[in-house]
C-alpha cells in the first residue's frame, strides 16, 4: 500500500519535469544512455553484493550472452517508447489549449 502511495506522489512531483527534460534529446541518445546505465547499475550492485573480482568474471560472462545484450537493449527501448508515448500525449494536451 505505502509502494503504491510513493509512486503515485513521486511520480506525479517528478514525472512531468522528467518528461519535459527528456523529451529535449535525441532518442538514440536516450536509448544509449539507459543501456549504459542498466550495465553500470548491475555492475555496482554485483560489487556491492559480491565483491570486485567475482562481479568481474560473472560479468564478462554475462555480456557475452543474449540476454546479456537484449536485457538492457529492451530497457533503453521502453525509455524511448516512453518519451515518444508522453511527448506526443503532452504535444496534444499543449495544442488543446490555445
Amino acid at each position: 500500500m505505502v509502494d503504491g502511495f510513493l509512486s503515485g506522489v513521486l511520480g506525479g512531483l517528478f514525472g512531468p519535469a522528467l518528461m519535459r527534460r527528456a523529451s529535449k534529446y535525441r532518442y538514440w541518445a536516450i536509448f544509449v544512455a539507459v543501456t549504459v546505465c542498466v550495465h553500470l547499475f548491475l555492475l555496482i550492485s554485483g560489487i556491492c553484493a559480491d565483491g570486485f573480482t567475482t562481479t568481474l568474471g560473472r560479468y564478462k560472462h554475462f555480456m557475452m550472452t543474449a540476454v546479456g545484450i537484449l536485457v538492457p537493449c529492451a530497457m533503453g527501448l521502453l525509455a524511448v517508447l516512453t518519451v515518444v508515448v508522453c511527448s506526443v500525449i503532452a504535444g496534444k494536451t499543449k495544442n488543446k489549449g490555445q
